[in-house]
C-alpha cells in the first residue's frame, strides 16, 4: 500500500458506526487520505463492546470482543502522532459512550526474541482477577505465537505462569499453574497447535521481575513467558 513520506505526519482513523443490531468498522490513514477497508458486523448493544486495535511492522488490525474483523498487511507509515476515535450512533434516543481507553506498547516479535534468548516476557497476555479466564484483549499476543509454531514445527515451549505477591502463597501458585495451562488450552483449542508441543508450569511469586512493593513492579510480575525448550 502507498505509504507517506518520512517527514509527514501521519494520522490513522478507527471510525467505529453503531446502528440498531450491527458495527461498521472503517480504517483509514489521512496523510495523503487512504480508506484501507471496512466491515460491517453483527452487535449486541446490550453488553459493553470491546475494541481492540494492534499496529505492528506494517500490520494493522482491529478487534471486536476479541474477534478479529480487519486485517492489513504492508502499511507504510512512519511512527503515528495521532490516533482519532470516532463514533455515530443511528437510531431515535440512541446514545453511545467509552468507558475505558488503554494504550499498550507494541508487542516485541516473538520469532526473534525466543530464537535468539530462548525466553520471551509477556504482560500482554492479561486475566480476569484471581482466575485464570483470558481477557479478549490478550488474542494478538497469543496469535502471534500460535503463528511462529505453525511456521516452526519443531518449536517446543516451555509456559510459565507468574503473579504479584499479593494473597496466599499456595494460592498464587495453583493460579499461575491454571493460568499456564488456559494459555495451553487456547492454543490447542484455536489453534491447534500439538498438545504435546507446550508444557506448563506456574511459579506463582517465586521469580518477581519487579518490587512487589510498587503497583508497577506488582504488574511486571503478573506475566506469562515461554521458554524454548
Amino acid at each position: 500500500m502507498p505509504g507517506v513520506a518520512a517527514g509527514d505526519k501521519q494520522i490513522l482513523h478507527l471510525t467505529f458506526t453503531a446502528m440498531a443490531r450491527d458495527a461498521d468498522l472503517a480504517v483509514s490513514l489521512r496523510a495523503p487520505y487512504q480508506e484501507l477497508g471496512r466491515k460491517r458486523i453483527p452487535a449486541d448493544w446490550s453488553q459493553p463492546a470491546k475494541l481492540a486495535l494492534c499496529v505492528q511492522d506494517g500490520r494493522l488490525r482491529v478487534f471486536l470482543n476479541g474477534e478479529k474483523h480487519l486485517d492489513f498487511n504492508h502499511v507504510e507509515m512512519p511512527p503515528l502522532t495521532r490516533v482519532d476515535f470516532t463514533h455515530d450512533f443511528y437510531g431515535a434516543n440512541q446514545s453511545i459512550g467509552y468507558r475505558s481507553i488503554r494504550f499498550a506498547e507494541s508487542t516485541p516479535d516473538f520469532s526473534q526474541i525466543i530464537m535468539s534468548s530462548g525466553r520471551y516476557v509477556t504482560q500482554g497476555i492479561t486475566f480476569d482477577t484471581g482466575s485464570d479466564r483470558i481477557k479478549p484483549e490478550s488474542a494478538p499476543v497469543i496469535q502471534m505465537i500460535a503463528k511462529d509454531l505453525d511456521t516452526n514445527p519443531a518449536l517446543k515451549l516451555l509456559i510459565e505462569g507468574h503473579t504479584d505477591s499479593v494473597g496466599n502463597a499456595q494460592a498464587n501458585m495453583d493460579l499461575s499453574k491454571r493460568r499456564a495451562e488456559a494459555v495451553k488450552s487456547v492454543l490447542a483449542a484455536q489453534f491447534k497447535v500439538d498438545a504435546a508441543r507446550p508444557a506448563t508450569a506456574g511459579l506463582g511469586a517465586t521469580k518477581p521481575a519487579g518490587p512487589n512493593g510498587t503497583p508497577h513492579g506488582r504488574a511486571q510480575n503478573r506475566r506469562v513467558e515461554f521458554v524454548k525448550r
